[in-house]
């Protein structure tokens, strides 16, 4: 697909600008010159685009078989994250798992164990979509479990964008507009009551609709 190859190089390129603009300063501060951060990010970004070449050249049928084992992998890491002495707490948020100088974020993970869960699930059941039991309470209960998980450590934004890659599948794979409905009346009532009841998380909300 050219059009999304296209985007995701468009992306990389303003991401790796936008690092290098808000890193200049306190890269030179921190390590006397300012493209520690960008030479950092372009390392990589070139780790990402062999990832990328290796993922596009497997066939995708042998990752559908994987689906499953994928999830659970994904579930591992965000209970493992939330063990002391496992995760590493940052700024009052554990979200971070150390392995030497590389760090793994369950939270990453965890959209991409999702995608791969609800996929698999679907092409199995390409019908199941269309009813609630069947179709939407699995992939809602799978998806709320990594969301609940992610929201202990606590990373709201992590957990709403696993509910909306959770949303955006069921609407490609074709569920019904009432299933979609009742869901975003309770997801919206769910994100209302959580944002409401922790002063963090209401902190963080007025943070981003501040004009």
């Amino acid at each position: 697909d050219r059009w999304m190859l296209l985007a995701v190089i468009a992306l990389c390129i303003f991401g790796t600008v936008m690092v290098f603009s808000a890193s200049y300063y306190d890269a030179i501060h921190s390590n006397g010159t300012p493209y520690y951060y960008l030479i950092r990010q372009l390392m990589w970004l070139g780790v990402g685009t062999i990832g990328m070449i290796f993922f596009a050249a497997t066939d995708y049928h042998f990752w559908a078989k994987l689906w499953p084992i994928i999830y659970l992998v994904g579930l591992f890491l965000l209970v493992a994250v939330l063990v002391p002495g496992v995760g590493t707490e940052v700024n009052g948020a554990t979200r971070w798992i150390y392995i030497g100088p590389i760090a793994i974020m369950p939270g990453e993970w965890a959209k991409a164990g999702l995608i791969f869960f609800m996929t698999g699930y679907y092409s199995m059941n390409p019908k199941s979509v269309t009813t609630f039991k069947k179709g939407i309470l699995p992939v809602v209960f799978a998806g709320g479990v990594y969301a609940l998980l992610i929201l202990i450590q606590p990373n709201m934004s992590t957990a709403a964008t696993v509910i909306f890659i959770a949303a955006g599948i069921m609407i490609a794979a074709g569920a019904k507009l009432l299933h979609l409905f009742i869901l975003a009346i309770a997801g919206a009532a769910v994100g209302a009551a959580l944002v409401m009841t922790s002063d963090y998380r209401r902190a963080r909300y007025l943070s981003f609709i501040d004009p």
